[in-house]
């Protein structure tokens, strides 16, 4: 099984197996109707469209090769991304309470940065100054929803 084989057949385990785990931890909600969608709708429905990326995902594994290489058994794991994105998933859920969203969501995506080595700082960091204040619009001002934006600046 060539690397790229190899990738799309674990690419899609792991989707197939969150999907899996989302269905197994909303089966006790209650799904509801299209009319009136219960807590357990969203997340299944999610989980199914999951599911069905990662069957089609692996799938790919099956598609024949137009030349024949010598299989390849190797698998290459960096750390680095893995513990830059969900480590910034964990503190800024930690900071965005005493920070507020504008002050968390930069250090959150400075943080995710990190994840690739190419990563070009100058044009990454217009995304740095307007996703937090997108973010702050969409949340507070648009859906209304009580996230903190700046209790350091303005106050919760």
């Amino acid at each position: 099984m060539s690397g790229n084989k190899q990738q799309h057949l674990v690419g899609g385990a792991a989707l197939l197996f969150v999907a899996l785990f989302a269905f197994y931890f909303t089966w006790h909600h209650d799904a509801g109707t299209l009319a009136e969608i219960g807590p357990g709708g969203p997340p299944r429905v999610f989980a199914a469209f999951l599911a069905i990326l990662g069957l089609f995902e692996m799938a790919l594994c099956l598609k024949r090769e137009e030349k024949s290489e010598a299989p390849q058994w190797q698998f290459a794991f960096s750390p680095r991304p893995v513990f830059a994105v969900l480590g910034a998933i964990v503190l800024f859920g930690l900071l965005v309470q005493p920070l507020g969203i504008l002050g968390a969501a930069p250090i959150l995506l400075i943080l995710a940065g990190f994840a690739a080595a190419d990563v070009n700082w100058r044009e990454y960091a217009p995304y740095i100054i307007a996703l937090p204040l997108f973010c702050a619009g969409l949340f507070r001002f648009a859906l209304g929803l009580p996230i903190p934006l700046a209790p350091w600046l303005f106050g919760y």
